[in-house]
């Protein structure tokens, strides 16, 4: 128990770190990793695009109607699925709320 504070601490840190590891694992061209990491992480946060963050894209954050032009749906569950494309950019696995709180 002597290290237990420093186990925490850094199992906290890769808690956090890890969500932004899937939109580079796709970027990157590990789709198998970043997909993982999605379904990992899905239980914690809904991961609606709209409020999601999106890198390696045009832009940081995306409206609904922006994301509808691409995947056209007003599904909750089929806009929570969608994870990014290459011109986009892939979505943070948490959204901009759990970023915060975390």
């Amino acid at each position: 128990m002597r290290h237990g504070l420093a186990f925490l601490l850094t199992g906290l840190l890769l808690f956090t770190l890890l969500p932004f590891a899937a939109p580079l694992a796709m970027h990157a061209g590990f789709e198998s990793l970043g997909n993982l990491l999605y379904t990992l992480y899905s239980p914690f946060c809904h991961q609606l695009p709209q409020r999601s963050w999106f890198l390696f894209g045009d832009k940081f954050t995306y409206t609904l109607a922006e994301i509808q032009q691409v995947e056209p749906t007003a599904s909750v569950w089929e806009l929570r699925a969608f994870t990014g494309t290459p011109a986009m950019g892939w979505k943070v696995a948490w959204s901009d709320r759990m970023i915060s709180f975390y």
